[in-house]
């Protein structure tokens, strides 16, 4: 039997397949017994297996012959080839998904939508999506990746995986001590950021301001850093700060202030002492006066 033409088909799990037999003929007919035909409205058409591919196997099977001169001839299995295409499976990127900037990955999670023939399930899916590279902070597509399935065709729909900024404490605020000078500049600030947040080959430039708690001399004195801002850096994109403000701790020191006693003051035995002077040298910062200084000097002890 020639020109039997079998359809190509979408996998759906079976072996069922479609003839067309209105232009098929028998071939090896002879001469003294022409009187033969075939019907095949009994015929059977299976693939050989379900699986989809390309050139694959078609048994046909059930053809009878009729006519005359049917009784001289046999006809048994016939075979072709046909199509199985795959089905069209459609999955999608859970929406969604991200991480925090300097951790690891999670499992990047696809979801099904449709395409899955009956007695069938997503195990029949392997492989895994995958996101586009990078690790700062921004969106990267998740696409298809490895996803597999044997019969089918993945259709996958994109989506973004976000990278989001690190939250980042900043600790040990240090300032220098300094002399008292009548404002509350501050040198030497500086402040590190906690190594549970930061990671180590990260670059980052700040901008804050900074003053002591007032001008005044004394220990352990608060130290204010405030509007801290990440202002560059390769990696400025790649942290939020958990706090714009810090503490630190400093002390001012007391300045010199030179002063001594006027010279030649004096009494008569016997008189009541004059109040005693002093005059100024030199040590008051600019805009301060000899008001700053309170108390009178003294003389040692004796009338004689």
């Amino acid at each position: 039997l020639t020109g039997v033409v079998v359809s190509n088909k979408v996998y759906d799990g079976t072996t069922t397949a479609t003839a067309d037999f209105s232009a098929a003929s028998l071939v090896g007919i002879v001469g003294d017994h022409p009187n033969v035909d075939f019907d095949a409205s009994a015929a059977v058409v299976a693939f050989a297996t379900a699986g989809a591919a390309d050139g694959k196997q078609v048994r046909i099977t059930g053809i009878t012959l009729t006519g005359d001169d049917a009784a001289f001839y046999i006809i048994g299995t016939q075979f072709t080839t046909a199509n199985i295409t795959k089905k069209d499976l459609n999955l999608r990127a859970v929406e969604g998904q991200s991480k925090v900037y300097g951790e690891l990955d999670p499992v990047i999670n696809y979801e099904y939508m449709s395409g899955l023939i009956g007695g069938e399930d997503i195990s029949v899916v392997s492989g895994a999506p995958a996101r586009d590279a990078g690790e700062d902070v921004g969106f990267y597509i998740i696409r298809k990746g490895t996803l597999d399935a044997a019969n089918y065709s993945i259709i996958f729909t994109q989506r973004n995986f976000e990278i989001t900024p690190r939250s980042l404490r900043l600790v040990n605020f240090f300032a220098n001590n300094k002399i008292y000078d009548g404002n509350t500049n501050v040198t030497g600030a500086t402040f590190e950021e906690h190594p549970d947040d930061f990671l180590v080959a990260d670059e980052l430039e700040y901008s804050f301001t900074v003053a002591f708690e007032d001008a005044n001399v004394g220990e352990g004195k608060s130290v204010l850093f405030a509007d801290i801002q990440i202002i560059g850096g390769a990696d400025q994109f790649n942290y939020n700060l958990a706090s714009t403000e810090g503490e630190g701790f400093a002390d001012i020191t007391a300045k010199d202030l030179y002063l001594r006693a006027v010279s030649g003051q004096s009494k008569v035995y016997g008189d009541v002492d004059p109040v005693l002077e002093y005059e100024y040298l030199s040590g008051l910062i600019d805009g301060e006066t000899l008001d700053v200084v309170s108390g009178v000097p003294a003389r040692d002890a004796g009338e004689d």
